[in-house]
């Protein structure tokens, strides 16, 4: 009775630890987090792809308006 009495204590400290252990609730943090971001870039990608290119658009120009000023 006294070693089933021991043994469960002992399991209930080992369950009490684990309960208080913090070290894993990063990583799920972070995988929320990511998963929060692909879900609205998802829900918004065309808006997000058009303002991109857009950008993409406006240094190409400037780039090429730059190069063609330093060759004159």
């Amino acid at each position: 009775m006294v070693k089933m009495a021991k043994r469960v204590m002992k399991q209930l400290e080992t369950i009490n630890k684990f309960l208080k252990d913090e070290s894993g609730q990063t990583t799920t943090e972070y995988i929320l987090i990511l998963a929060v971001i692909v879900t609205i870039f998802m829900q918004f990608r065309k808006k997000l792809l058009a303002i991109i290119n857009k950008l993409f658009g406006q240094l190409d120009t400037a780039t090429n308006e730059a190069v063609k000023d330093f060759g004159d």
